[in-house]
């Protein structure tokens, strides 16, 4: 991947870069691994919907795209902590490009 080919280059990572990584693991493995994006964010979705009410007492509801949301505030999370790993960086950009993907599919 293009980040990888920079890091072991010495050149500098630039944001294409990033976003090219990150759209061959969005539409690549992970898209085969996990399964359809939506599906996949639905069912997270419903799991954290079903402890944070329990855990809460009240009935709190996270759509798919909230998921992918929240899994970009992880990796941005990680930024703050540790070295720099620009996993967390393509990973973040990958979740920005699903949740606004899950969004329009939602609002459809």
């Amino acid at each position: 991947m293009e980040i990888q080919n920079k890091l072991d280059t010495g050149q500098p990572i630039k944001a294409k870069d990033v976003l090219e990584d990150a759209k061959t693991i969005v539409s690549g493995d992970r898209q085969k691994t996990h399964g359809d994006k939506l599906i996949n964010h639905g069912n997270i979705g419903r799991m954290w919907t079903a402890y944070l009410t329990n855990h809460f007492g009240r009935e709190i509801f996270i759509r798919p795209d909230m998921v992918a949301d929240m899994m970009e505030s992880a990796k941005i999370a990680r930024r703050q902590a540790g070295d720099f790993n620009p996993d967390d960086y393509t990973d973040g950009s990958g979740y920005a490009g699903i949740s606004c993907e899950l969004r329009q599919l939602i609002e459809d």
